[in-house]
């Protein structure tokens, strides 16, 4: 049963993706200038990177190989225009955004947009989207919105969104570091921390995936929706 429930989410998951891809790439044509051509004739190889632990949109499985909707739809465009791709992989999140600022990275899959990023990053178009919402323990007391965190310890990965986000709700929290999502949520079921706020789709596959069942999703975040795109190196 709990696996069958994981193929409905992820086949529901799939038909969400799909109105994000461009009506060319649906069609399998794509229209090349002959600068960008040019272009692609000098560079065979891009270096890519992007979330390591982030399902079910781009992470690594146990055996090392990458998986995701994220990665499959940046590795179906590559095939499209015989570019190959050399995937750079580094410790942290921290540590994949200062690879594309030292020059190590050339474009990143699956991140959102940010006005600190687009100092370094031109962004594509949207893939995906989903509602963010905040992740507690079930046993926690009751959670409304963000104002909620007022004074509770929440969980972050550094260089991401959620310091901006609780910043601009002017919630007094105290942070709780952690290295992926799948952490957070792991931390907030050993009763290490209070909360987080994630990606709906995120963190409902993890949760499930992972068995955490003492968590829950516990409210809207009250903010913007997530969403992901490609970042290509400004240079």
């Amino acid at each position: 049963p709990g696996d069958m429930r994981l193929i409905i989410y992820l086949t529901l998951l799939l038909l969400t993706f799909q109105p994000f891809l461009p009506n060319s790439l649906l069609a399998e044509e794509l229209k090349l200038s002959p600068e960008e051509q040019a272009w692609l004739d000098s560079h065979e190889s891009i270096r890519i990177s992007g979330p390591r632990a982030f399902p079910p949109f781009h992470y690594f499985s146990e055996n090392g190989s990458l998986q995701g909707m994220a990665a499959e739809y940046m590795a179906y465009i590559a095939e499209m225009i015989g570019l190959e791709l050399e995937q750079v992989l580094k410790p942290t999140w921290e540590q994949i955004l200062g690879g594309v600022k030292n020059g190590d990275i050339d474009i990143l899959n699956c991140l959102a947009i940010t006005e600190e990023r687009k100092a370094f990053l031109s962004f594509s178009d949207p893939l995906l989207s989903f509602p963010l919402v905040i992740v507690s323990r079930k046993d926690a007391p009751f959670i409304s919105g963000p104002e909620s965190l007022h004074l509770k310890k929440v969980t972050l990965v550094k260089k991401t969104l959620t310091t901006e986000w609780l910043d601009r709700k002017r919630i007094s929290y105290t942070p709780y570091e952690v290295d992926s999502p799948l952490a957070a949520l792991k931390e907030i079921a050993m009763g290490h921390a209070d909360a987080a706020i994630e990606n709906l789709a995120a963190a409902s596959y993890m949760i499930e995936k992972n068995g955490l069942t003492n968590l829950k999703i516990a409210a809207p975040a009250n903010l913007d929706d997530y969403v992901l795109s490609i970042g290509v190196r400004k240079d």
